[in-house]
């Protein structure tokens, strides 16, 4: 059969792909090539990642999903900016970004928190410092825009405007969220503020 025949019985019969999800060995093939600076935490993450997915399999709710491959190799791209990856303060911030902050399951995400938590040596009090109490200094500033551990930089000059809402702790970390996924060019995704009493605007 000619190949434009094949193109044509393609088109007329439906059809699915059914691809398995990446194996640890791979996994760790793909990190080593694609993030050579994260070699000496590398294996920590697969670990964490791998424990991380097996709860969420057993807890997740309808209204939440599973971690998969893109959620790892995301997370690694952000590790991989750092200047510092001794600082596990700060890998926590990323892993709970990219991990934690999105599940609605308030119970669940405190379980995964806590795992990531010990595997980081974080102390059961940062992590409720960072998870609960910890409110990141937003900074205009003529040529940046500081917005907790971030740093863009600014390219429209716009008068300034009076906002009739407060930035409160919870709109504090959401925005620092969302300057991290600009600075990091995360493109073409949508991000959920989850409310304590679950509902989700998104962003």
């Amino acid at each position: 059969m000619s190949s434009e025949g094949n193109l044509n019985l393609l088109r007329d019969y439906p059809y699915a792909v059914n691809l398995q999800p990446l194996t640890n060995e791979e996994h760790s093939q793909i990190l080593s090539m694609r993030f050579p600076n994260l070699v000496v935490i590398k294996e920590k993450v697969l670990t964490v990642f791998n424990v991380v997915c097996e709860k969420m399999k057993s807890s997740c709710s309808k209204s939440d999903r599973q971690l998969n491959s893109s959620d790892l190799f995301r997370l690694c791209n952000r590790l991989n900016s750092l200047d510092d990856l001794s600082d596990n303060v700060r890998l926590l911030h990323e892993f709970l970004d990219v991990w934690v902050m999105h599940l609605a399951n308030m119970e669940l995400r405190t379980a995964v928190a806590q795992v990531i938590a010990q595997a980081l040596s974080i102390t059961e009090q940062q992590l409720a410092f960072v998870m609960n109490m910890r409110r990141p200094d937003i900074e205009l500033q003529d040529k940046v825009i500081v917005v907790g551990r971030t740093r863009l930089t600014r390219h429209l000059d716009r008068k300034k405007q009076t906002h009739s809402y407060g930035l409160t702790r919870g709109y504090s970390q959401l925005i620092e969220q969302i300057a991290t996924c600009v600075g990091g060019k995360e493109l073409g995704k949508q991000y959920y503020y989850r409310e304590r009493r679950g509902s989700g605007k998104p962003v």
